[in-house]
């Protein structure tokens, strides 16, 4: 049983390192715009997707990999506290239509990359 809470943690360890090193690429590519939070949550919606309709639907990996690379990284890759902070700012920094489409964007694409993640790999 202690092995399982050693594999979320090795798996969010590894998801954090991942998203904090996509966040650094990200910040000169858009200023003042939470483009990594974004990306994150586009490719930990995808990668989740994939992991559960590619691999662990079809039981090619024990449980306790899907701890280490479903709860444990995808869980820490993604973050939607962040995503909520960063609409909240955006709101009131009184840019208010950037929080609404970063909120569409972020919301609506985390869901679409579930499904293309579903179409490729069920």
């Amino acid at each position: 049983m202690m092995s399982n809470w050693l594999f979320v943690g090795a798996g969010g360890f590894l998801g954090a390192l991942a998203r904090y090193g996509i966040n650094n690429l990200s910040k000169g590519w858009v200023k003042e715009w939470p483009l990594g939070t974004l990306i994150v949550n586009l490719i930990g919606s995808f990668l989740l997707s994939s992991l559960l309709y590619g691999v662990f639907n079809h039981k090619l990996l024990n449980d306790q990999y899907r701890l280490l690379l479903m709860v444990g990284f995808c869980g820490s890759l993604t973050t939607m506290s962040t995503f909520a902070l960063d609409v909240v700012q955006l709101e009131q920094s009184h840019r208010l239509l950037e929080a609404i489409i970063y909120f569409i964007i972020n919301s609506l694409g985390c869901i679409f990359m579930i499904y293309v993640a579903k179409l490729l790999f069920a």
